[in-house]
């Protein structure tokens, strides 16, 4: 036994099976197409109206588990569907007969809700009646992609004892917070739940959001799954998880930590003191010939500062913050999608999940924390295999924590990070 199938083995606390880049606790079946998944002719129809061919890897493994009603913890890397994957597997169970809420969709953050709430719109697009509703904070409370409240079975009251609406939804997809208060308020009927699932579960199940979560769990018929998903799954969220019996029997997916680094993303670092940042930065980007980029920074101040300075000289550059008001964060957001910005900065709230495909670079202006937000902000880049190039600012001289922090995700990920090249250029190539 290797090294890495005895640190897989360890997580796993199991018998270990090998599928291609992938670990498992027990033996699954492999779809290498989404016919042989025997998924639903609307569901196969609006896979291929959204230009998918056959699953990716993640696909080819987890869907069927979760069509068959199993809970699941899911590892994959940034930009390989999984978003997909557990949206099309909640829509293969969802009892179209039945007009009340049955899957639950969680997201850290109300821009990656909105986002997996289009893709559920995309792949319920030939199901009529399906529907789909956002319940995040600073958005309007009746807000959904299609309204069937009519339909409730029964043509029960739409409104609460204390006047508000009843979510009627089939697909529920928010933020913890905002699905504990309309729970707690019983305008979401939870009686019918049969998938509560967890995107990006390692931040779902932090500090900020254990409570919430088991509030949630706590409130959903017995029957129900938990499935968890996120591109970085530490060993320490498997023994949470296995503690609180938030789960139970799991099938076990995870990513072989060599595949961990996306390999597609070129990564290197730039010795600069931090009052040289920005006029290294700016000659970077005066250098470079980029479609679209994305810088992170560990402050909303130091954000603000740099989107100050970028754009006095002219540079295209907005930002997004946790300070700033939904509506001004999904305009920017929307506006980054669809070409109109090319340059986004940013802190951590938008490591996560967000995919815009055309990212070309991501900019650590300030380094990461630790190894798994470090993955999470590259990820940004190299969306579904493309290449991407992701350069990394470093103050030795001054900040011990970034010559460890660097030290740290090479030696985790089994990776060099070499110097930026003098012609920057021919890293795009």
């Amino acid at each position: 036994m290797d090294l890495e199938t005895a640190q897989i083995k360890d997580v796993i606390q199991d018998e270990v099976f090998e599928y291609g880049n992938y670990f498992t606790n027990e033996k699954i079946t492999n779809y290498d197409t989404f016919e042989g998944m025997g998924l639903s002719n609307e569901t196969l129809k609006s896979i291929y109206a959204n230009g998918f061919e056959r699953p990716s890897q993640i696909q080819q493994k987890a869907i069927k588990p979760l069509m068959d009603g199993r809970d699941i913890i899911a590892q994959s890397q940034s930009g390989t569907g999984k978003t997909g994957t557990f949206v099309i597997a909640a829509i293969e169970r969802i009892d179209k007969k039945l007009h009340e809420p049955q899957v639950i969709i969680l997201s850290p953050t109300r821009e990656l809700a909105k986002q997996t709430l289009d893709v559920c719109t995309a792949l319920t697009r030939f199901h009529n009646e399906i529907d789909t509703h956002l319940a995040i904070g600073g958005v309007g409370r009746t807000m959904s992609s299609r309204k069937y409240g009519h339909l409730r079975k029964g043509g029960g009251s739409s409104k609460t004892e204390a006047g508000e609406d009843i979510i009627n939804g089939k697909i529920i997809v928010g933020t913890p917070g905002r699905i504990c208060d309309i729970i707690q308020k019983k305008r979401l009927n939870v009686a019918n739940i049969k998938n509560v699932i967890l995107d990006e579960g390692d931040e779902m199940l932090s500090i900020g959001f254990y409570d919430q979560i088991n509030n949630i769990i706590d409130n959903i018929p017995k029957s129900a799954s938990i499935q968890l998903f996120s591109a970085t799954i530490p060993k320490e969220m498997i023994q949470l998880i296995d503690e609180c019996n938030i789960l139970t029997n799991p099938v076990k997916i995870l990513v072989k930590q060599e595949e961990q680094s996306l390999q597609g993303i070129k990564q290197y670092y730039v010795v600069v003191e931090e009052q040289d940042k920005y006029p290294a930065l700016r000659e970077l980007y005066e250098m470079m010939n980029i479609n679209q980029s994305i810088i992170y920074c560990n402050s909303r101040r130091k954000v603000d500062i740099l989107t100050n300075n970028m754009i006095e000289d002219n540079f295209p550059a907005k930002c997004i913050t946790g300070d700033m008001s939904q509506e001004e964060r999904n305009e920017i957001l929307q506006e980054f999608k669809t070409g109109g910005l090319r340059v986004l900065i940013t802190t951590d709230l938008l490591s996560r999940g967000i995919d815009v495909q055309q990212i070309s670079l991501v900019m650590n202006f300030d380094m990461p924390k630790d190894t798994e937000v470090y993955l999470h902000r590259i990820g940004r880049g190299g969306r579904f295999g493309r290449k991407g190039v992701a350069i990394n600012f470093s103050d030795f001289k001054n900040k011990v924590s970034d010559k460890k922090i660097l030290q740290d995700i090479e030696h985790h990920y089994s990776i060099q990070i070499e110097e930026l090249p003098q012609d920057i250029n021919k890293i795009f190539d």
